[in-house]
C-alpha cells in the first residue's frame, strides 16, 4: 500500500506558519536597483551631470567677470572722454589757474585767455536771487565768463567800494552790495569774473574833483562827443584807478577789461598797466577792450543772415597783445558763435 506524503509538492518550499506578502512584480523590476545599491552606469551619469553643472557655473563666473571688466573699462572710458572735454572745453577760471602755475616765471600780461563772456549789470552782484539767475542763463548760454562794469561810462561805480574817494565824490550808482561773496561765488560756479573799467573816460569824476580832471586851460577837457577825461598824467588820478584795481583784486577779480584808454590819438593802455603790475600785483590780467559790432545785415539781400554776419566779422581789427573784443549784438548766439570760431575768435564778450 502507498504511503501519503505529509508535504504536497504543490506547497513545496513553503512554511505554513508565514504569511503570503508583497505585490506581484513584473519582469523589469528583478533588475531595478535602489538608490543604495552601486550601479556604475548610474555613477557615471551622475558624474557627467555634476562635471557639465562645473562647467556651467564656471562659464558663467567667467561671462559675469568679463561684463563686470567691460562695464569699468567703459565707465573708465567715459571719464577719460569727459575729462577730454573738459580740457579741451576747459572752463576759463580752471585755465587760468593752470596757466598761473604753469608760469611761474612769466609776466601774468603775457598770458593768453580763452573764454566767451557776456556783460552783465553791475546791481546783480547781489549775492542772492539776481546773482543765481546771472549764474543759470550763463551755463544755459554756455557762457564761461562774466563781465560787470565796475567803474561805468559815466564814471559811477558799480560796486559796493569801501574807498573814502569814492564815498567822497558819491560815486556809486546802481551797485552790487555783495561784490566779494557774488565774486567768489561766480568762480565756483566755473564763471571767470571779470571787471571792466572806463579809466580815463570818466563823465562824472572830472566834473567833482578839478584835481583829477584832465584840462584844456582853465576848463575841462572835452572831446568831439562832449565827453571828460581824468588826466593820464596826474599821480592823484593814477591812484584812484590803482585802489579800484586793488580793491577788486582782493574781492578775487584777476582779470579786468580797460576801456577809455585813449585820451586824444595817445593810447595810454600799455603805460598803464606796467604801472598797474607794478604796484597791483604780477597776478593780474589787463586786457583792453576792442569795441566792435555784429549787426547781420547783408545789403545785397536786405536781410539780416549769415553773409551779413560773416561780412561784419570779417571787419574786426587784428587783435593785438593783452586785447579783447568787446561785441555788441542783439543777434542770438546761434548767429554768430560758429562764424566766430571759424574765424579762430576764441575770447570774445558780448555787451
Amino acid at each position: 500500500m502507498k504511503r501519503k506524503r505529509f508535504y504536497k509538492n504543490k506547497n513545496r518550499n513553503t512554511k505554513w506558519t508565514e504569511t503570503v506578502t508583497g505585490r506581484p512584480i513584473d519582469f523589469a523590476e528583478k533588475y531595478a536597483e535602489d538608490e543604495s545599491t552601486d550601479n556604475k552606469f548610474v555613477k557615471a551619469y551622475s558624474a557627467r551631470s555634476s562635471a557639465f553643472a562645473a562647467k556651467e557655473r564656471a562659464r558663467k563666473r567667467k561671462l559675469t567677470a568679463l561684463v563686470s571688466v567691460c562695464c569699468i573699462i567703459l565707465l573708465f572710458i567715459g571719464f577719460i572722454g569727459a575729462d577730454v572735454h573738459m580740457i579741451r572745453h576747459a572752463e576759463p577760471l580752471e585755465r587760468f589757474n593752470n596757466q598761473v602755475k604753469e608760469s611761474e616765471y612769466d609776466a601774468m600780461s603775457e598770458l593768453k585767455l580763452s573764454f566767451y563772456g557776456s556783460s552783465v549789470p553791475s546791481i546783480s552782484l547781489d549775492g542772492s536771487v539776481m546773482l543765481s539767475s546771472v549764474i543759470d542763463e550763463a551755463h544755459k548760454d554756455g557762457r564761461t565768463a562774466v563781465m560787470f562794469d565796475a567803474k561805468r561810462l559815466d564814471g559811477t561805480i558799480g560796486y559796493a567800494s569801501s574807498l573814502s574817494a569814492i564815498s567822497a565824490l558819491g560815486a556809486k550808482s546802481e551797485f552790487g552790495r555783495k561784490p566779494a561773496e557774488s565774486i567768489k561765488q561766480l568762480g565756483e560756479n566755473d564763471l571767470l569774473p571779470i571787471a571792466r573799467l572806463y579809466v580815463y573816460l570818466d563823465n562824472f569824476t572830472p566834473s567833482r574833483s578839478s584835481d583829477m580832471a584832465l584840462k584844456k586851460g582853465k576848463k575841462l577837457y572835452r572831446d568831439s562827443d562832449g565827453n571828460t577825461y581824468l588826466d593820464p598824467n596826474n599821480e592823484i588820478a593814477y591812484g584812484y584807478i590803482r585802489n579800484i584795481v586793488t580793491e577788486l583784486h582782493a574781492f578775487g577779480i584777476s582779470v579786468f577789461v580797460l576801456d577809455g584808454c585813449e585820451v586824444g590819438k595817445t593810447d595810454y593802455f600799455e603805460t598803464l598797466t606796467k604801472k598797474l603790475n607794478t604796484d597791483a600785483g604780477e597776478d593780474i590780467k589787463f586786457l583792453k577792450a576792442v569795441n566792435v559790432s555784429i549787426k547781420g545785415y547783408d545789403a545785397e539781400s536786405g536781410n539780416i543772415n549769415s553773409a551779413g554776419v560773416k561780412n561784419d566779422i570779417s571787419k574786426f581789427p587784428k587783435l593785438e597783445n593783452n586785447q579783447v573784443y568787446v561785441i555788441s549784438t542783439d543777434l542770438s548766439k546761434s548767429k554768430y558763435a560758429s562764424a566766430l570760431s571759424k574765424r579762430k575768435i576764441t575770447a570774445y564778450i558780448i555787451d
